[in-house]
């Protein structure tokens, strides 16, 4: 059985402008740690290494409290194989 394990810890940081009274900018940054871990009967392989992303949306204010966000993030990473530190593999993420 093969079991595929990700982490990823961000701590993200936020920067919001005002566009209208009901619209508001967003700009997004984040720096983190990931780990995958990939387990295939009694072989386990692991990776490691820091992640960064960052985005940018737009929030329109249905209430005070409600609101809908589109927007565009990317995060990207180069993990380190646990045992050969020259084998890598790099992932990059854009929803």
């Amino acid at each position: 059985m093969k079991k595929y394990t990700p982490c990823i810890c961000r701590i993200p940081s936020h920067l919001t402008t005002k566009v209208s009274n009901l619209i508001y900018n967003t700009l997004q940054a984040g720096l983190g740690y990931a780990e995958a871990t990939e387990k295939y009967d009694i072989d386990e392989e692991s990776f490691s290494g820091y992640a960064f992303g960052g985005g940018q949306g737009l929030a329109y204010f249905i209430t005070g409290n409600i609101s809908i966000d589109p927007g565009i993030q990317v995060t990207s990473t180069k993990l380190t194989y646990s045992e050969d530190a020259k084998v890598r593999v790099s992932y990059t993420a854009t929803m």
